[in-house]
């Protein structure tokens, strides 16, 4: 429970005084050119609380996890509210603490961290196929072969385990594997967190939360090559970590001493881009490399929260913004991301 709780506190500041989609920074500009800005329907029935996840479909709808809500809510491309299902509760189509999701073409995948179990949904019904216990859970996708990967720290024994496991598609493990370091056991597991995505032949690049460090294997979980700190202003988390408080002012003291790895993504070209969030700052940090893991550029400054990539390699990112204190608005903005050949 104390991980969940955890987790929990770094959701809450994840939102916390991000007011606007317009970045702080003259360098976000010089790499990410604005295509359009995607407003999401609100009104009295459609109320959305905080976007966990975000994953963009083949025909560009926009599909997210309303934590508070347990719900999972369809946008079109326009931002209009086209589908929802879910609520709270441990029935089948029914999500605690729903934190990871998956979308292709028949299926819906969600993580639900409080139940700690994957959901396979029927994308066209929303009828529960499948549900298989995962544990712990921070990232789902899943490949051309329907093999589902999971990213989640997963305890075996005493300074034994692994973040990532792959599945077949009936949720049997086929095998794990990116076991971590000795400072991830000295923080007691208690941030579990790595990020991955695949490129187009679809080997995987995980980055790991606490010690930014980026891993490619390729599909059947082969090591090909690790990237170590390559950013020198990257603030790893203390050795000690204070026991969860009840108070949030305690918590926001201490995730202002450090820097967290919030998302990984791949495009067509082999280009990584990494965000990190800065929580002294409260804004998130852009780095971004080429297919050898070579730097293009680092601190990237912005409020903007990268969230998903289409099949275009179009980015979305996501901001909250406040008109007044009764109404908040979701915007979700997609971008080209620029660099020259």
């Amino acid at each position: 429970m104390k991980v969940i709780k955890v987790l929990i506190s770094l959701l809450f500041l994840l939102f916390l005084n991000i007011k606007d989609i317009k970045s702080n920074n003259k360098l976000f500009k010089n790499f990410f050119k604005k295509v359009e800005i995607i407003n999401l329907q609100q009104n009295r029935e459609i109320q959305l609380s905080s976007i966990v996840k975000l994953r963009i479909d083949e025909s560009d709808n926009i599909w997210i996890i309303d934590a508070r809500n347990r719900n999972i809510k369809k946008f079109d491309k326009k931002g209009n509210l086209t589908d929802s299902f879910g609520r709270r509760g441990k029935g089948p189509e029914e999500f605690e603490f729903p934190i990871g999701i998956y979308v292709d073409k028949n299926y819906v995948y969600v993580c639900d961290l409080g139940l700690r179990v994957v959901k396979k949904f029927n994308r066209n019904n929303k009828k529960l196929i499948r549900s298989f216990y995962i544990g712990s859970c921070r990232d789902i996708k899943v490949n051309s072969k329907n093999e589902i990967f999971i990213a989640g720290f997963h305890y075996i024994k005493e300074k034994e385990g692994f973040f990532i496991r792959k599945f077949n598609h009936n949720g049997i493990l086929i095998n794990s594997f990116l076991s971590p370091n000795e400072k991830f056991y000295k923080l007691n597991m208690r941030l579990a967190d790595a990020f991955f995505d695949f490129d187009k032949e679809e080997n995987i690049f995980a980055a790991l939360a606490i010690t930014y460090e980026i891993y490619k294997f390729n599909a059947d979980g082969k090591l090909q090559n690790v990237i170590k700190n390559p950013n020198s202003k990257y603030i790893f988390p203390p050795d000690k970590l204070p026991e969860y408080s009840r108070f949030p002012s305690i918590m926001r003291e201490w995730y202002k001493k450090w820097s967290y790895i919030d998302n990984i993504l791949v495009l067509k070209n082999k280009i990584l881009i990494i965000s990190f969030i800065l929580y002294d700052k409260r804004k998130y940090s852009i780095d971004i490399f080429d297919k050898d893991g070579k730097l293009i550029a680092q601190n990237i400054l912005t409020s903007h929260r990268l969230m998903s990539k289409d099949t275009e390699d179009n980015l979305y990112f996501h901001s909250n913004q406040f008109s007044n204190r009764d109404e908040r608005k979701y915007e979700i903005g997609k971008y080209k991301i620029l660099l020259k050949k």
